[in-house]
């Protein structure tokens, strides 16, 4: 059954439209991929090259071990090199709030060579940068609108799609933890597992699954930990030194937040992370009595009510975490006190 929230017809039949008009297409998403982005890619490739498309994706890194042991082969997918060809005739980007996040390949400019350009997302904050462009914010990942996008008319897509397609949907739900994962997710789930996903064989390995090192990269995350505002805000400090140590790759701090974020007590965590000429904030927020998106915004980012971020340029890390406590103090209001 198709969601409630399904998008506007002409919205749908506008990306449909483009699809069909296209040959050989280009796909992308966000740089700092996470599971929504990487199961977008993945299953947009999949169902393309179905479709009698030719199609190339594009990342930066290679998938992070949770997704490379889940995800199907996708030989359409290039990793950290240039395009193998040209003649490309439309790009599609996934899951990308603004032109500055798109994760581009060697040989595509920022204005993306003139190409045609469609774009797919679910972020409040989208900045509206294609030509053709799908935006619900009432969708819970981009993989959700994909699945009414790219289902035929017996309602389904193939079990290879549906497998990313589910993928990006539990990542972004939090395995239907999260306050996204209304009753629409839950149909749109059950449709994909009809179609050949493996529900319980991507829970264990999405949610139940990691590395010695990176649980033991968690509890030093949980041990250094500071409290702001009598406990309300928790942030800890992810430096590259620490990845180091506990062997864990820079493309897999997908859900480290959640040991700050699942303290009791705690509205908002961040976990902070220095990078060459910058600091970068991850935000998550327990309840939309303390939204995140706004404190991003103000900082230069942006993102959802309950997840969002920002990256602060020419900042070290006590500056970073000075703006962390006067932005999370006005959003707590009268009842945060000093950290």
């Amino acid at each position: 059954m198709p969601s409630p929230t399904l998008a506007e017809p002409e919205d749908v039949r506008a990306v449909r439209d483009w699809l069909k008009g296209r040959a050989r297409i280009l796909v992308l998403t966000h740089e700092r991929p996470d599971g929504d982005a990487y199961g977008a890619l993945c299953g947009a490739l999949l169902a393309l090259r179905e479709a009698g498309k030719e199609c190339l994706g594009y990342l930066k890194l290679p998938l992070p071990q949770r997704y490379a042991r889940v995800l199907p082969p996708v030989p359409e997918l290039i990793l950290g090199t240039p395009l193998p060809r040209t003649g490309l005739d439309g790009i599609v980007c996934l899951d990308v709030t603004g032109l500055e996040r798109v994760e581009r390949p060697a040989g595509i400019d920022a204005n993306f060579n003139g190409l045609p350009l469609c774009v797919i997302d679910h972020h409040a904050d989208h900045t509206r940068f294609g030509q053709t462009e799908w935006v619900d914010a009432r969708q819970a990942a981009t993989c959700q609108m994909l699945l009414h996008l790219l289902r035929d008319a017996r309602g389904r897509v193939s079990p290879p799609v549906a497998a990313c397609l589910l993928t990006g949907l539990l990542m972004d739900t939090g395995g239907f933890r999260f306050a996204n994962a209304g009753a629409g997710v839950l149909r749109d789930a059950a449709a994909l597992v009809d179609a050949g996903a493996d529900l319980h064989g991507l829970m264990t390995s999405l949610f139940l699954r990691e590395s010695l090192g990176r649980r033991r990269l968690e509890a030093r995350l949980l041990a250094q930990a500071v409290s702001l505002h009598g406990g309300r805000v928790l942030y800890s400090v992810l430096t590259p030194h620490l990845l180091a140590e506990f062997g864990v790759p820079p493309q897999d701090t997908e859900g480290l937040i959640d040991v700050l974020r699942g303290i009791e007590g705690v509205d908002i965590a961040c976990l902070v992370q220095p990078e060459p000429g910058a600091v970068r904030l991850s935000l998550r927020s327990q309840n939309s009595a303390c939204p995140v998106n706004g404190i991003a915004r103000q900082l230069g980012g942006g993102g959802h009510v309950l997840a969002a971020g920002a990256r602060l340029p020419d900042v070290n890390v006590a500056q970073a975490v000075t703006a962390l406590t006067e932005e999370t103090r006005k959003v707590l209001g009268r009842e945060a006190v000093g950290g």
